[in-house]
């Protein structure tokens, strides 16, 4: 995988920038269009020195790692409609998607951006300053945690149907630039919006770093022990968290509820018992928390479409 790292930028435009590390041509003081062997490319950037909004269209050609720096220029970043971003907590790498939200980072938290030969993703990414907003807005990011996870809401998914490619294609060459700058500032708006209308007690589409902590946490707890199934409710007291936006966070992170995520890596674990060991079928059933034998037979031929004798079998 090629490693392309986002460090040491001199001073200049952001755009330069990015056309130094990836090439292409710029079509315009805030446009840049990349189509050569690492990839094909779209960049728009509008960039002062309180705050800077990037978009981009991106097909690898190769697979390929972004390394995303913290940009002492600016106080905040948030990237809006991102997928496949390593988060690195502690050194432990924590893939995380938001396909029509954003992820806010404060300081130097340090994630990358994976991109898989041949598939296209669009994203944006605002940093700003606190000189960019209202002294009421600066204190409630202050009282947020330095990373945070916003799954999305009605605004942002109404301005991401309103970006489309098709729709800026229709504006004439005359208008674009004038269009496209319009439309980041709109969007501008909306993520401040989106952050002053915060509220800890209610909010149940923002995720702090705790919560997502807690989510990678009970993920780990899962993968060492299938015997054991787990209890909602106790995990929500453990790590003192609404059990309902526990569920919630959880599904967000790994596409699937807490018990659904049990069930199905519970089955490929005795999937591996079962062909590769002569547990009977019975221990394997009460060993693995299943209701009986004829559950546990059930839910391998719901889920391989054979049974359990002949999985053995085709094992063997």
């Amino acid at each position: 995988m090629k490693t392309i790292y986002g460090k040491d930028r001199p001073k200049i435009p952001y755009i330069d920038f990015i056309q130094q590390k990836l090439g292409g041509e710029k079509v315009s003081d805030i446009e840049l269009r990349i189509d050569n062997e690492l990839s094909t490319a779209k960049f728009i950037v509008v960039e002062t020195d309180q705050y800077r909004i990037t978009g981009f269209e991106y097909t690898a050609k190769e697979d390929t790692q972004f390394q995303i720096v913290h940009d002492p220029k600016y106080d905040y970043t948030l990237s809006i409609f991102a997928r496949d971003v390593i988060y690195y907590k502690e050194e432990e790498e924590r893939e995380i998607s938001v396909p029509n939200g954003f992820i806010f980072a404060k300081g130097t938290q340090k994630m990358a951006i994976n991109f898989k030969k041949g598939v296209t993703k669009t994203q944006m990414v605002y940093a700003f300053n606190k000189g960019n907003i209202s002294e009421y807005l600066l204190q409630v990011i202050d009282t947020l945690d330095h990373f945070f996870y916003h799954s999305g809401n009605e605004n942002i998914t109404a301005w991401k149907s309103s970006f489309t490619q098709e729709l800026r294609n229709n504006i004439h060459e005359q208008f674009r630039k004038e269009f496209v700058t319009h439309k980041l500032m709109e969007l501008k708006v909306i993520l401040h919006n989106t952050l002053y209308q915060f509220n800890e007690k209610s909010d149940d589409v923002l995720f702090t770093d705790f919560e997502i902590n807690a989510a990678f946490s009970i993920r780990n707890d899962i993968n060492k022990d299938f015997t054991q199934r787990p209890n909602i409710k106790k995990l929500a007291l453990t790590y003192g968290i609404n059990h309902t936006k526990l569920g919630k966070i959880f599904k967000e992170l790994f596409g699937k509820t807490i018990y659904k995520y049990f069930k199905d890596e519970r089955l490929f674990k005795v999937k591996e018992l079962i062909t590769n060991t002569n547990k009977t079928f019975t221990e394997i059933a009460y060993e693995y928390a299943f209701t009986d034998v004829n559950h546990f037979s059930k839910s391998i031929v719901d889920e391989f479409g054979m049974t359990p004798s002949a999985m053995r079998k085709e094992g063997k």
